[in-house]
């Protein structure tokens, strides 16, 4: 799978979210004689969202994303970025 077109299915998923590493590993199986054949290939990303809805976290996203693709999905939750409300608010003034 292409990276533009794993980006769009994951912008309708996640909205405002950004692909930071994207590397696609191709894979191998073992058949029935012992030889190994070529597989689908693995789709391992690391992303920055600003919201999730516990998606992203708890690995839903990455399962959603492999039922619809047919490649395995691993979205890194270890190096994705999640975006913070960069300004505090004090006395209700943001600093």
């Amino acid at each position: 799978m292409k990276r533009e077109m794993f980006e769009k299915v994951l912008r309708i998923m996640l909205p405002d979210s950004e692909i930071l590493t994207y590397e696609l590993l191709q894979r191998n199986q073992l058949n029935e004689n012992n030889e190994w054949i070529p597989d689908s290939p693995a789709v391992f990303v690391s992303i920055k969202y600003s919201d999730d809805n516990g998606n992203v976290g708890n690995g839903s996203l990455s399962r959603q994303l492999t039922e619809m693709t047919g490649y395995e999905v691993n979205i890194d939750v270890g190096l994705s970025v999640r975006i913070y409300k960069s300004n505090i608010e004090m006395n209700g003034e943001e600093t």
